[in-house]
């Protein structure tokens, strides 16, 4: 009936801030277009918190960062959840937009503590002009979402998605960047994890355009709420479809006027993949009515090594134990289903269980739900999940454990152990005998990495060499290979010297890092003429005569012969061939005969 593949991403960059506590803001990358740069003004870095937050380094004056992700038009909304840890007198943060990378230009939307209230700011060449202020308390323990809105020349101020300031301001006009400033308005301010105002979420996008959960199957396109964050990887392995993270503390998608969807006691099932860590209850999907029987829900339990189906009312709730826990931050297949009063549970596509269940299912006014329990007022509300969620499906029918094995296969597909295959390595212009000769001592190596059905590494490729030494046209004993080139372009100019010989190895990884090395035959090297070769001899004389370098043969004679014999020696590849000069009228050769 539905399929939403959460693969929405209307984000130019996005971050999380997660990562290990202590490490500076440009020491590590965001989920999408968020590698950082500190701007040329800052005079601090930002950090990341044991909490997964972003603060300001400890003791110092301001940290401004530029987010990668470059805006495609000047019309762009740059957001972020403000945290207060404590509140610390001179504090504030800020989200920027337009803001040049070399000068001291752009739009600021900032709280600050020691006004109590939040600006707009237009800052051209580092002077600052105030468009607008709103007085809001902002206690320690509360967060706040604060958009800075560039909409042409209307610039707003959002504040949990409520507009609180907007100006009318043409002094900057250039798309810019996104970015965002911690720090104190005059001064310096000391800060750890546990005080001062912190950042969580930022996100550069559209003006008032989060884009709905497609349902690529039906009309039941839903609504991202909170802002999950889009674009992030999926689970299909080759599929460029992306997943959506939610946040474990409002994030939730949300369809309240699903249509066609399974009631009563009709048949359904919902298949879903996730990936989590997190150890709390933690709902995967969920609609109904808070009535006995009514609901249709599934959640993990604190844990992770137990899910239930919620269906409201004594005795109603079905909960299933897992063979292991299945918050281990892998993904995982779970699917659903119920029909003829019977109800299974199936993870990563085998069946953990079946039980009897009735369902009477009805649809409140907070329809559908993925990531938390939407309806209030119930002790079973929120659960809301912390990790990824994708490709999520609804059927109106009872999948069969065939077709679920068959889907988690789809997603899991047989692991890639093996390297690339098609490369190669080898000199080229290679002349002499075999065409395995150079006769120089620079030698040209053609290179190729080949194919992998996973992808080749971008990086990591070694070329190696081994070398031996060349007498009379053979290899001695070669030594060990070394590596004499990372990531080598090709063609590749490589000094040999004479009177060696060299095998290549070429070593090439795929995206899952299974490599395959490539060799070389013995490249032999030789820029040495023969000796000059020694004074002709004559021998098996028949109707000729020879004296010094002279043959002479008999006038009356129909046919004569005689064998012509010359040496000369090549200590590094040997004779191959003499070449002598061509005989008189009516003589003919035979070449080693």
């Amino acid at each position: 009936l539905s399929y939403w593949r959460l693969g929405e991403s209307a984000a130019t960059a996005s971050d999380s801030f997660t990562g290990t506590a202590g490490v500076a803001l440009q020491d590590r990358d965001g989920e999408t277009g968020a590698t950082w740069t500190r701007h040329p003004s800052a005079t601090a870095d930002a950090v990341l918190t044991a909490g997964g937050r972003l603060r300001k380094e400890d003791t110092s004056a301001l940290a401004i960062y530029l987010a990668s992700g470059v805006p495609l038009t000047a019309n762009y909304r740059v957001e972020a959840t403000v945290v207060a840890q404590s509140v610390v007198a001179n504090d504030q943060a800020c989200v920027l937009g337009r803001l040049d990378a070399s000068a001291a230009t752009g739009y600021a939307a900032c709280y600050d503590q020691n006004s109590g209230s939040w600006t707009l700011l237009s800052v051209v060449s580092g002077t600052s002009t105030t468009l607008g202020a709103f007085a809001q308390s902002f206690p320690a323990g509360s967060s706040r979402r604060v958009g800075l809105d560039l909409a042409g020349t209307t610039i707003r101020v959002l504040v949990d998605g409520v507009a609180v300031i907007s100006a009318t301001s043409s002094s900057i006009t250039a798309a810019g960047r996104g970015g965002l400033m911690l720090g104190p308005t005059t001064g310096t301010t000391t800060q750890t994890d546990a005080t001062g105002l912190q950042l969580d979420d930022f996100r550069i996008g559209p003006v008032d355009a989060v884009p709905p959960a497609a349902d690529s199957k039906g009309s039941n396109a839903a609504t991202y709420v909170n802002g999950p964050t889009l674009g992030q990887a999926g689970v299909l392995a080759g599929d460029s479809d992306t997943s959506a993270r939610f946040d474990g503390v409002d994030d939730y998608v949300q369809d309240a006027t699903p249509t066609g969807f399974p009631t009563g006691s009709s048949a359904r099932s919902i298949e879903l993949w996730f990936k989590t860590s997190g150890t709390g209850r933690q709902v995967l999907f969920g609609y109904g009515n808070r009535a006995t029987s009514q609901e249709f829900a599934l959640w993990i339990n604190a844990g992770g090594t137990s899910m239930t189906s919620w269906g409201f009312g004594s005795g109603q709730d079905k909960t299933f134990t897992l063979a292991a826990a299945v918050n281990d931050a892998q993904w995982h297949q779970a699917a659903l289903t119920f029909g003829s009063g019977t109800m299974s549970l199936y993870v990563d596509g085998a069946l953990v269980g079946t039980q009897t269940a009735t369902r009477a299912t009805t649809i409140d006014a907070y329809g559908f739900g993925l990531g938390a329990i939407i309806v209030p007022g119930d002790s079973n509300s929120g659960g809301y999940f912390n990790g990824w969620l994708d490709e999520v499906s609804l059927y109106t029918t009872v999948l069969s454990a065939t077709t679920i094995a068959d889907h988690y296969g789809l997603a899991n597909p047989a692991e890639d152990t093996d390297g690339p295959t098609g490369g190669s390595v080898d000199g080229t212009n290679l002349v002499g005998t075999g065409a395995r000769y150079r006769n120089t001592t620079s030698l040209t190596l053609g290179l190729s990495k080949g194919t992998d059905p996973s992808g080749l590494a971008a990086t990591g490729a070694v070329l190696q060499r081994a070398s031996a030494t060349l007498a009379a046209g053979s290899c001695g004993t070669f030594g060990a290979y070394a590596a004499v080139a990372t990531d080598p372009a090709t063609p590749l100019t490589q000094t040999v010297a004479s009177g060696n010989c060299y095998r290549y190895r070429y070593v090439v990884a795929d995206t899952l890092g299974n490599t395959r090395t490539y060799a070389s035959p013995a490249i032999k090297v030789d820029t040495s003429a023969a000796s000059t070769p020694i004074a002709a001899t004559f021998s098996a004389l028949t109707n000729t005569y020879a004296t010094g370098s002279t043959v002479y043969y008999r006038g009356t004679a129909t046919n004569g012969s005689v064998t012509v014999t010359t040496t000369s020696t090549d200590a590094q590849s040997g004779i191959a061939t003499y070449n002598f000069p061509a005989l008189g009228s009516g003589w003919t050769s035979t070449p080693g005969a």
